[in-house]
């Protein structure tokens, strides 16, 4: 993301977001969706480390292997001690956008799977783009800030 931000010379607040706390997600504008976290099973792993699986997503692999060289190498020309920089400036104003506008913030799903009227949300597209006007005005806020 900040390799893209540097490429595109986008602004910080082009690539601010926030997390959703809720472990549901909106699917199809009326339903709220629990999203399982990443399980492997014992049997699973001995599949993913089996011959056959290694040989059916062998061209997989080899493009995630070209993309990693092709990322490395642009990092490489960007500088990596300013892509490094940059990482670091833009968790920092993740951490600070997630304080300041999570307590503002009503996402679709609730902690525990109900859907909330569209009114109570601030969110465009499900739960995508939550809290985008408290963090326009954070990003505005922090950018007068270092002005000063």
């Amino acid at each position: 993301l900040i390799v893209l931000k540097l490429l595109l010379n986008l602004d910080i607040h082009d690539i601010l977001f926030l997390h959703n706390p809720s472990p549901f997600d909106l699917v199809n504008a009326t339903t709220c969706v629990y999203q399982v976290s990443p399980f492997v099973s014992p049997g699973m792993k001995e599949f993913f480390d089996s011959q056959i699986w290694k040989s059916h997503i062998q061209d997989e692999q080899a493009l995630y292997q070209e993309a990693n060289e092709s990322l490395d190498a642009t990092i490489d020309a960007l500088g990596r001690f300013h892509v490094q920089k940059e990482l670091q400036r833009h968790r920092l104003a993740l951490q600070q956008a997630q304080s300041q506008c999570s307590p503002q913030v009503v996402f679709p799903c609730s902690k525990s799977g109900q859907l909330r009227p569209d009114e109570r949300t601030i969110c465009h597209f499900g739960s995508v783009e939550c809290g985008h006007a408290c963090l326009d005005k954070f990003t505005l806020s922090a950018e007068e800030k270092r002005r000063q």
